[in-house]
């Protein structure tokens, strides 16, 4: 019986990482392009980066608001 119910406790764990890993995706405004969303410097390919540093996050958010 603890099987079974190890096999759902370890379910039920990786149903709530994928929920939330999508409340986290659905409330992100932006995604990774391949460059900076603020100066549009270049980053190396497959780079998760949204700014090259706090300056151009910070940047952002000003304008943004």
């Amino acid at each position: 019986m603890a099987d079974v119910l190890d096999q759902v406790d370890e379910r039920e764990t990786r149903i709530n990482e994928m929920r939330i890993q999508a409340i986290r995706n659905a409330g992100r405004e932006l995604h990774p392009i391949g460059e900076c969303h603020w100066c549009n410097e270049p980053f190396d390919a497959g780079s998760p980066k949204l700014f090259c540093d706090a300056t151009c996050s910070t940047d952002w958010g000003r304008r943004k608001r």
